[in-house]
Formats: C-alpha cells, structure tokens, sequence
C-alpha cells in the first residue's frame, strides 16, 4: 500500500528581507515571492533607510525607498516598528555586503551584517551585482561574506573565486568556505528571463515616441566614472552629440541611481561637465532618462546595449541582445563629426560584431569592445540594420550569446529564486525549524 506524506512536527518559521534601494533588490524579490508561498513562513520585506555620504565620509541626506518603489506584489513592513532584537527571525536575508564600507551610501549601523546576525540563526547574503568575468578581490572580502552564515553566488566559477580568496584572507575564522559559499543562480537573472515588453509599463505616448526606432539601452555606471574621470564625461558628451544626429535610434538612458550622490561626495569637479551631458540629453536626443528602480522595464524594450561595463551587461546575456562596452579613450571628435558610418566601415564593422564565435572563450566572446575601428556610430549603423532580422550569421550570433550565459550561469531556466528558498528550507529542517512534508 502506497504511503501518504505527512507533515513533519515543528514551529513555523519567519524571513525577513532587509533592503535599501529599490533598484538593487532584484536580488531578493524571486527568492522572497517562492518562500510567500510557503503557507508556514511569516515572511517580511523590509526597507531601511540609508544615508548619502558627504566628500568627508560623513554621512549627509537620508533617503528612504519606500513601498511606492517596489512591485505591488511586494508586501512591505515598517522598519520603525519591526524589531528585529526582539523578533529574532530565523532568516534574515541581505544585498548589502558593505557595512561601514561603502563610500558612496550607507545604511544605519543597526543593519549592518556584523549586527543582523547576532538577531538570526541564518545570514544569507545575497550579492546585489552579478559577474560576466572576474570579479575584484575586494568584493569577496566584504562584511557580508565574512558574517552571513550563506553566500549565494551565481554560478560554480563565481562561488570558486570567492572561497579561494576568502580562505587565502580568513582561512576557517568566519565557518567552513565549503558551506558558507554556494552557487544556486541569482534572482537578478530570473527577472530579466521573465521580463517582456508590457503595454502596462510604459505611456502610450512613450511608445508612439520609439515607433519603429531601434531601442538602445545606454548604461552608465559609477565604476565608469571612478575610472574615466573627464574623459569618461567627455566620451559621453560625444555619445550624446552622435545619438542627436540621429533618426532611427531611441536612447533608453539608465545612469547608475547613486551617480549624483557620487559627484557630490566624490567627484564635485565634475559636476558642471555632467550637467551639460543632461543638459544635450534632454533637448536634443530621442530618449528617456531613466532613473526607475526598475531595470528590467529598460531591459525588455531595448535591442542593444551600450555603455560602461558592469554586472547588467551578465544580465543583457540572457536576452541574446547585442552590446557593445564605451571606451572613454576612443576620440569623442570623430563620435562627433560622423553621424553614421561610411558604407565600407559599416561593412567592416558588421564583420567584427559577427566575428565567428569561439575566438575569445568564455562569456566576453559574446560582447564587442569599442575600437577606433568598430566604435559606437559603427554599432549604431549595426543594430538598426534591417538585414539582422534575417541574416543567418546575426541570428547565430544571437543564439550564440544565450548559449554562453547558459554555460556561465547556475540555473539559466529562471529558477534560482525557487533553488535558493528550497536551499534555505532545508537547512532549517536539519536544524529543526518549520513543518516540512516528509
């Protein structure tokens, strides 16, 4: 006789999920939405405020992201009456890794990760950003990976640089690298392969605005302005200048949300240079500037990216979408004089977007670098070519991406959400938590 599944005897368990800003918490929303549906689980989203941080260090303007800036499904609970000392959940789950760390932000003391885990049985730490190649060491060295008890990284390549680095800095201090460090996937992903083209997301005079115009996403980041200074302004004065010059492009802007924090803080030379590149923006370019927590609206209606380089073009991956890396050093006068390409630097220029695939190994063999040779207006004249929509060799270019971000990704199906909270749950039923079938 077939035998019935019976709950196992035990308590409920409660989660709750410290945020900050908006437009990071893709890293948290599919594993929150999987454990909502655990009729056991008390389940809290929970945004705090946070802090600018003055060119001193110390802490300026407060900001708080509140329940208007996440999805309606998103059920969030008020930081002022939710003690967590008191509460003692049984998971908290974070993004932020920084602490006292950060240079640009920073969160209030009493949710840094070395206080969250004294009010928890289990930190997970879930990283805000996800890595197309290696990473900077510093990252893996963080208050978040020494004090969560689980690190959740995006694929077996990712989580190996992080336990090499932290044993090499910590050996065993912080528990066994083996078990803190996992690679289930990154929610990050399971948004943007659910992402699609929605009436509902933008105004109907948005889309008569984009009509048959090729959509590109240009992203700009904080790293690009750490490392570009005044060229990486210039270049993208020049960027602006050439997107005006044209018809057949709408520009979908997304700066990074902390850019003007950071010209403030630590950048305050430039901000006259950058108003300018605002100012170009809006009076002569075919765009949106976007400044929404939600990337992956941005993400869905573009068809390529071009930008600085940064954790959303690992996300762009998964679209098959062309992009293209800015490169501040490549003439922003030539950007300027040309506003489309000559016939045979376009030809040339197809050719290098197309180039056969396995020349670079790895996920970099699916994106283009800018050169003197192929730069933006010759990436321009690429994406709004017609011919795309059925040359063979552009449509295997295209599966050729989404077959490397496959290879370089812990569940590329859009289920790490639903991995990382099935993963949690078990820990908790060897430590006895929560009524689990069995």
């Amino acid at each position: 006789m077939r035998s019935v599944a019976k709950p196992v005897s035990g308590r409920r368990f409660s989660v709750v999920f410290v945020t900050y800003s908006a437009s990071m918490s893709d890293a948290l929303e599919t594993i929150y939405r999987e454990m909502k549906k655990n009729p056991q689980a008390d389940v809290y989203w929970m945004p705090v405020p946070y802090y600018e941080l003055r060119p001193d260090g110390s802490l300026g303007e407060t900001r708080f992201d509140g329940p208007d800036m996440y999805p309606d499904w998103v059920e969030c609970t008020d930081w002022r009456t939710f003690d967590l000392a008191k509460r003692r959940p049984d998971v908290i789950f974070t993004f932020n890794p920084y602490d006292a760390n950060n240079r640009v932000t920073r969160v209030h003391q009493n949710f840094y990760c070395e206080r969250l885990k004294k009010h928890t049985k289990l930190l997970v730490y879930v990283p805000y950003f996800v890595a197309v190649d290696d990473l900077s060491e510093h990252f893996f060295l963080q208050a978040g990976s020494a004090y969560a008890d689980l690190v959740v990284l995006q694929s077996p390549r990712v989580r190996d640089l992080y336990r090499t680095a932290f044993a090499k800095e910590y050996g065993n201090r912080f528990g066994d690298v083996n078990e803190k460090f996992v690679a289930l996937g990154s929610p990050k992903f399971d948004k943007v392969l659910e992402a699609s083209r929605s009436l509902d997301d933008v105004p109907p005079e948005l889309i008569a605005e984009i009509g048959e115009r090729k959509v590109v996403l240009l992203n700009t980041t904080l790293s690009g302005l750490y490392a570009g200074n005044q060229d990486w302004v210039r270049k993208l004065l020049s960027a602006m200048i050439a997107f005006s010059g044209r018809d057949d492009v709408f520009v979908w802007w997304r700066p990074h949300p902390l850019t003007d924090a950071t010209l403030k803080s630590m950048r305050p030379a430039l901000r006259e240079m950058y108003a300018e590149v605002q100012m170009v923006f809006e009076r002569h370019v075919k765009g949106l500037y976007d400044d929404s927590p939600d990337v992956h609206r941005a993400i869905a209606w573009s068809d390529a990216y071009y930008g600085d380089w940064s954790s959303l073009i690992a996300m762009y991956m998964a679209t098959g979408k062309p992009m293209m890396i800015a490169d501040p050093k490549v003439s922003p006068d030539e950007a300027r004089l040309r506003s489309r390409g000559s016939a045979d630097r376009s030809t040339a220029a197809r050719s290098a977007f197309l180039r056969p695939p396995h020349t670079v190994h790895g996920p970099l063999e699916t994106v283009a670098f800018e050169s003197e040779e192929a730069d933006m207006v010759d990436f321009l004249d690429f994406v709004t070519d017609p011919a795309n929509e059925s040359d063979e060799r552009a449509l295997a270019a295209r599966d050729r991406r989404i077959q490397v971000f496959g290879e370089n990704t812990t569940h590329a199906d859009g289920k790490a959400g639903l991995a990382i909270a099935s993963y949690v749950r078990s820990i908790l039923l060897k430590q006895g938590i929560g009524p689990y079938q069995g």
